[in-house]
């Protein structure tokens, strides 16, 4: 994969590119798409290029979506491995059609209706959307690479961060569109079952998730309160749902008698879903994370040995490892000018004009 943005930046102010004025964005076009052009392919670095501009940016250098994949396209036999250009992913604020404005995910109605009832509109605590954009973004480059071993054509993906939060948006969204009903915060609750949600506990939170009637009824009794499965107010999940409010003063009025680890003992022995709300420190000495081996470590020059957290994906026959530590300021600006093609002298040259 080849990101064309970087790419660009680092070949923008070439001194033999064949347009009088450089420092004019809309005739700037990298050695390696130039080449594309006297069909040489063999400095092209890789099947797959990502861009991250916005729109009005990528036409004024010749990358806009689908022309591009069509002009470059046209200049490939068709063949599983003889065609390098053939997937493209563009990941950018709002996609390819519509009006251009900066990455706002917050549209995405990811905002509105996270925090308590009554608090504000509140940011997830992790960047979900631009890590969502780009989990999709690779969806969809490996579906394209897979229907381009059928096809032998590539395609244009688009991904943006206000879609991905918009499809994120799951049953909130189906809620809206059926009944126009604007959904509000929940808090850690569960919008469909009760009680499903975090609860205090003597030193710390503990996540409860009774979601149907046989679970609850293992919870009430793992709580030493078997008379709240025949109590009026919390006998059915309706029940529940309407009397969510005195439910969980109940629930926390027991909880907080006693810490979270006899709770999260008990309430395992029962057969209910649970589990503390680990603070970081808590997090990584946790007996499953340290089984899991979900930090590695590699070697820093300067650092020494650096920890870092491993890919989630697991696979048995073509293990994922952290083979080296994240990359210092220009390392590797050397490598990669050069397999654009760019010569030692020519990037001296960029170096003595503070081009890179």
């Amino acid at each position: 994969m080849f990101d064309i943005g970087s790419s660009l930046r680092e070949a923008r102010l070439r001194q033999d590119l064949d347009f009088p004025e450089l420092e004019e964005r809309t005739k700037i076009r990298p050695k390696y798409l130039r080449a594309l052009e006297d069909e040489r392919f063999d400095i092209l670095p890789a099947p797959t290029y990502v861009r991250g501009f916005l729109r009005s940016y990528a036409e004024a250098l010749g990358l806009d979506g689908q022309p591009f994949v069509d002009e470059y396209n046209s200049r490939f036999t068709v063949g599983e491995d003889d065609a390098p250009l053939r997937a493209r992913r563009d990941a950018a604020a709002h996609g390819e059609i519509g009006v251009e404005r900066p990455p706002l995910d917050i549209m995405g109605g990811v905002m509105h209706v996270t925090g308590e009832p009554d608090g504000p509109p509140t940011s997830v605590g992790l960047p979900i959307c631009d890590l969502g954009t780009g989990m999709w973004g690779v969806q969809g480059i490996l579906a394209a690479l897979y229907a381009r071993r059928r096809t032998g054509v590539g395609q244009l993906i688009e991904c943006s961060l206000l879609e991905t939060a918009v499809g994120f948006s799951s049953w909130t969204s189906a809620g809206w569109l059926a009944d126009h009903v604007e959904p509000v915060r929940m808090g850690s609750r569960h919008r469909q079952n009760a009680p499903y949600q975090r609860f205090a506990t003597r030193d710390g939170y503990i996540m409860i998730g009774a979601a149907n009637q046989s679970i609850w009824e293992r919870c009430a009794r793992a709580l030493g309160r078997p008379e709240w499965i025949e109590d009026p107010r919390f006998r059915s999940g309706p029940d529940r749902l309407k009397n969510r409010t005195a439910l969980e003063e109940e629930m926390e009025l027991v909880l907080r008698a006693s810490p979270s680890k006899h709770w999260i003992e008990s309430l395992d022995e029962a057969g209910v879903p649970c589990g503390p709300v680990n603070t970081y420190g808590q997090l990584f000495t946790d007996p499953q994370v340290l089984h899991r081996q979900l930090v590695v470590h590699a070697e820093d020059p300067e650092l020494g040995r650096v920890p870092h957290v491993r890919t989630p994906i697991r696979m048995s026959l073509n293990p994922i490892a952290v083979r080296t530590v994240a990359p210092k300021l220009g390392e590797h600006t050397d490598a990669v000018l050069s397999a654009l093609g760019y010569s030692a002298t020519e990037i001296e040259m960029f170096r003595r004009e503070r081009i890179v």
